[in-house]
């Protein structure tokens, strides 16, 4: 890579915890746009001293970015969901950096308005949204977390979107919503 790359690459690193300061791939894919720090450190912000032996599931992984922090914070268990064939390799390769015993999972899967409950997902703590902008991916992932029942009693979506995007949530209630520039980051819970 060349120096404006290695400028670009560290930029996406690791904030805190365990692994703190480590680099996370990007490759030339225009379609992943990992969450920039400041927007990845005011989550984290929120949910510091939730996120330790907590449940936590990325849904959209893209790069991993925001599943590998909570793994670095001493998240219990950390699961990823990525659609994308080509974007499964750049996530294994990011997570190379975690310990071999970490408790985690890779699971290729298409979020629709129809997705079945077909593989054995747990129940987590916390599930972090961050589909492609204006791609109405919120609102399936949302159905998908009620129909699938992957929230626990007490947990946290997290969704990542632009601030006029809308969705429903009459479902959730938002408790905390952050605005960075046009982006919005809304942390749920169920009624």
């Amino acid at each position: 890579m060349g120096g404006g790359d290695n400028s670009l690459r560290s930029k996406f690193k690791i904030i805190a915890g365990k692994y703190k300061g480590k680099l996370l791939e990007l490759q030339n894919n225009s379609d992943i746009r990992p969450t920039q720090n400041y927007i990845k450190e005011a989550i984290f912000n929120v949910i510091q001293f939730n996120i330790k032996g907590a449940g936590f599931l990325d849904l959209y992984a893209g790069t991993g970015a925001i599943g590998i922090e909570a793994i670095s914070r001493k998240a219990a268990f950390v699961d990823f969901i990525e659609a994308e064939s080509n974007t499964i390799p750049l996530l294994k390769q990011n997570l190379r950096i975690i310990d071999n015993d970490f408790d985690y999972n890779v699971f290729k899967y298409r979020i629709t308005t129809k997705s079945l409950c077909l593989v054995k997902f747990r129940s987590y703590d916390f599930i972090f949204l961050d589909p492609p902008y204006r791609s109405g991916y919120i609102k399936k992932g949302l159905e998908f977390i009620n129909r699938c029942n992957l929230l626990t009693k007490d947990g946290v979506i997290i969704a990542e979107s632009l601030e006029y995007e809308s969705y429903d949530i009459s479902s959730f209630e938002c408790y905390k919503d952050i605005k960075y520039s046009k982006k919005i980051v809304r942390f749920l819970k169920k009624r």
